[in-house]
């Protein structure tokens, strides 16, 4: 029998609002923050795969950038609730 098990972490930062923000104008990210935003998003969908998980949701309100002693920010991708396992899919399967 395989158990799951999940860790959860205790962020401090700021959430998707800011992001979205950002994003609408209210602000641009410079070149160095978006190679960050970037850089780790790309790390957390590659573990995603590696784990077998599709997140199913992402959008700005489901990262979070947080404080981080040595950079400005991390970004933490949050919210997996509509996750699921890949071997649960299709191949004709459309996630939305």
């Amino acid at each position: 029998m395989a158990l799951n098990f999940y860790k959860n972490e205790i962020l401090t930062g700021q959430s998707g609002v800011y992001i979205r923000q950002k994003f609408l104008g209210n602000g641009a990210f410079d070149v160095s923050e978006v190679r960050v935003v970037a850089r780790d998003l790309l790390v957390a969908l590659n573990a995603l795969k590696n784990a077998g998980v599709t997140h199913a949701d992402i959008r700005p309100d489901n990262i979070m950038l947080v404080n981080h002693q040595s950079q400005p920010f991390r970004v933490k991708l949050i919210d997996f609730g509509l996750a699921m396992e890949t071997h649960d899919l299709r191949n004709d399967d459309v996630i939305q």
